[in-house]
């Protein structure tokens, strides 16, 4: 590191400069178990100089030997490249375009303002469990959780709705406005298909509504512009299964899929994917101390001794 006074510990989210101790930057952060990371927040140096990451990727490994980049989902094997900060003390906030299982994170600068320098928090759950299909292919969640403001006949049912089932007997069709998953849940994403039997239909596009409470429902925002509700892709034909991750996870009881556009008609078979809400393991991270140290080469032929912070959950978000 460049003295004393300039430790790898100092690159906590609002640490400010106190006396001689100054400074802001680790490029490594030990979690010491494997957690659930969704986002981080940054900000640059605070105090005597004006200096700040203006843009980086995230690296995550739960080794610490072999690391992964975050990937941008928009563009095929392309690494995420993350907005950063524009002065020294706005909190910038990024989230993951899918969330990451992690033990330790590395921020990989591309471009700063003078000097490398950051100050950070993660952001994640320390509920690792993996997520998987809710029910409604498996028939877990039962029919009575499966709801719509109408049905074309009783063998057109929203019990229809259910990813990969197929014409049996009188019993067709595919649609349900509703799914109440009767706890809450964190929602990841979803699978569609369009109708199985001789008609084809199909929706082509949708948004997602969620609710703890079913009275008020939120609509699934896009990330990309700001106040705006996510519009999914759909279906191009009746049986082939797309797939769609929400741009953040969502904790709901209560799931609306709302159609835009679609061929034939509104007709849809689905599944949704995640986790059950377990309280009191959702946390945010904060930095404690420096545990351990490695040197890292940065930039030119300046060595730095880079130290591992050590964080602890302290807090449902």
């Amino acid at each position: 590191m460049w003295n004393a006074n300039l430790g790898t510990k100092r690159a906590r989210l609002n640490t400010v400069q106190v006396g001689l101790l100054s400074g802001a930057w680790s490029t490594r952060v030990d979690l010491l178990n494997p957690h659930r990371i969704f986002g981080l927040a940054t900000q640059g140096r605070q105090g005597c100089c004006k200096q700040w990451v203006t843009s980086f990727k995230i690296a995550c490994s739960v080794d610490g030997i072999s690391f992964n980049t975050v990937q941008d989902l928009n563009t095929s094997s392309t690494d995420k490249v993350f907005n950063g900060n524009i002065d020294q003390d706005t909190v910038v906030n990024n989230t993951l375009p899918v969330h990451q299982v992690c033990r330790f994170v590395r921020l990989l600068p591309l471009t700063w303002y003078d000097a490398i320098s950051l100050r950070m928090e993660l952001y994640g759950t320390a509920h690792v469990t993996d997520v998987v299909a809710l029910g409604l292919e498996s028939g877990t969640i039962p029919d009575s959780s499966l709801t719509a403001s109408s049905v074309f006949t009783d063998n057109h049912g929203p019990e229809r709705a259910r990813l990969n089932l197929v014409l049996v007997g009188n019993l067709r069709g595919a649609w349900a406005a509703k799914v109440d998953l009767l706890t809450p849940h964190r929602i990841f994403g979803l699978a569609t298909q369009g109708r199985q039997d001789f008609y084809p239909q199909w929706v082509t596009s949708f948004k997602i509504a969620c609710s703890v409470d079913g009275v008020s429902f939120n609509n699934v925002q896009d990330l990309s512009t700001p106040s705006t509700d996510k519009v999914f892709n759909g279906n191009s034909d009746q049986d082939t299964v797309v797939n769609n991750t929400l741009p953040v996870p969502q904790v709901c009881r209560y799931i609306r899929l709302l159609p835009l556009t679609w061929h034939g008609h509104i007709s849809l078979r689905m599944e949704l994917y995640g986790t059950a809400l377990v309280t009191g393991t959702h946390k945010t991270f904060e930095a404690d101390k420096a545990v351990d140290f490695e040197t890292k080469s940065v930039t030119g032929d300046k060595t730095v001794s880079v130290a591992f912070a050590k964080f602890f959950a302290v807090g449902d978000f």
